[in-house]
């Protein structure tokens, strides 16, 4: 006789995910990841905002 294995949603084998972190290292990783990412979107939106006053400078003044 065979045996099944059915695993229920949102259960997932570990094979598909790799090494499991630990859920404090996931979570400081998460905390840079989402600082990091927000502090250069300001910078590429600093940018963006000085380049375009750069770029219509004449049609301001």
């Amino acid at each position: 006789m065979s045996s099944v294995c059915i695993k229920g949603p949102g259960i997932q084998s570990s094979d598909s995910r790799g090494p499991i972190l630990n859920l404090a290292l996931r979570k400081t990783i998460l905390q840079v990841h989402r600082w990091t990412g927000l502090t250069l979107g300001l910078v590429a939106v600093f940018l963006a905002i000085t380049g375009l006053a750069m770029v219509f400078r004449s049609q301001l003044e």
